[in-house]
């Protein structure tokens, strides 16, 4: 936690990563991970589907603690990472229309994203079809020459910092932060944390159990 610059110190935190930008063609209900183009592309999912989530999340974690543990009385906190300049916002107001999340704070680290960096304006993969909105990936920008790499590392360094300092932890298996995330969370635990990918399990990626 004091590695995590003293944000997450003495609070007990539900990292959240919510991945948009180029990612986003569809949107999906939780549970809703097809990526193929006959789904419609690549899923992404609301700011309410993360704060449900959160929310059954930071419970289990509460359940899990012993009244003798030093995280017990703890103030609760959503940590959130994101590369949409629009999620902070989305998730406050997620945050304030439910109950479970009554007095739980958020944080998140001021920092460009998304479009700031050279990454695709939000929302513009949405509905595309996909040799159209390859030309807005991530990769395809950064090849050709438009992508502020060091903005984009500062951005995902600050987040994994933030992140790091969580308890539980909220995201997608399809996404390479999210996965980083709960290593970053896991190793400062030293166990798994609880946690919830918004779109498949782990074990159903499409690199999964191949050798």
């Amino acid at each position: 936690e004091q590695r995590a610059g003293g944000r997450g110190a003495g609070l007990l935190g539900v990292g959240v990563q919510v991945r948009r930008g180029d990612a986003c063609e569809r949107w999906a209900a939780a549970g809703d991970g097809d990526d193929l183009p006959a789904a419609g592309g690549r899923p992404c999912y609301r700011a309410a589907e993360y704060v449900s989530a959160a929310a059954a999340v930071l419970a289990r974690l509460r359940a899990r603690l012993p009244p003798s543990s030093p995280l017990a009385g703890r103030e609760p906190v959503l940590l959130l990472a994101s590369d949409s300049p629009r999620a902070e916002h989305e998730v406050r107001e997620a945050m304030r229309s439910s109950d479970a999340m009554a007095g739980v704070r958020l944080l998140a680290v001021a920092s460009p994203r998304g479009e700031a960096w050279g990454g695709v304006e939000e929302g513009a993969n949405v509905g595309k079809r996909r040799a159209a909105a390859k030309r807005g990936f991530i990769e395809a920008r950064n090849a050709a020459g438009l992508v502020n790499r060091t903005a984009n590392f500062a951005a995902l360094s600050a987040d994994l910092r933030l992140l790091s300092a969580s308890h539980s932890f909220v995201g997608t298996a399809a996404s390479w932060t999210s996965r980083l995330a709960l290593l970053a969370i896991t190793g400062e635990r030293g166990a798994l944390p609880p946690f919830v990918m918004l779109d498949r399990p782990l074990g159903q990626l499409w690199f999964a159990g191949k050798s």
